[in-house]
């Protein structure tokens, strides 16, 4: 919904009015063979929510994101996984991640904010744990 709302704003009024920025190549975990649309639904199926607030990422070749997940063990608790999907041109997706402070705890807000405990491995470990190894295409 965030970025829909910033792509309305940059039209129709001049400034910066979300959080944006763009990813680094080495969060990509892998690619995975299925749509964004159905990447999304394995990620459901393994336990991660929806991230409405997340900043609006980009990829160095322009592709901006198609969905922003997280895993966390409670709404509360201090770190969360951030997974980002990718379409590609072949309709596969392209996935991203990362370990990070909790967007959405009230505690952890600000050491989120300022990338406190940013952690690419963890993010790519976290991901592949819960996702079946079958998915993946080749790196």
């Amino acid at each position: 919904m965030l970025p829909l709302l910033d792509r309305l704003l940059r039209r129709h009024a001049p400034g910066q009015h979300y959080a944006a920025y763009q990813l680094s190549l080495d969060e990509v975990v892998g690619t995975i063979d299925a749509t964004p649309e159905a990447v999304e639904r394995l990620l459901w199926e393994s336990g991660a929510k929806r991230m409405p607030l997340a900043a609006l990422k980009d990829l160095p070749d322009g592709r901006v994101e198609r969905g922003s997940w997280a895993y966390r063990d409670s709404l509360l608790a201090s770190k969360q996984v951030h997974v980002m999907l990718f379409a590609t041109a072949t309709g596969e997706t392209l996935v991203a991640a990362h370990e990070e402070a909790n967007a959405l705890s009230p505690f952890r807000a600000l050491e989120h904010y300022r990338g406190v405990g940013y952690d690419v491995p963890a993010g790519e470990r976290a991901v592949r744990e819960r996702l079946d190894e079958r998915v993946w295409l080749e790196k």
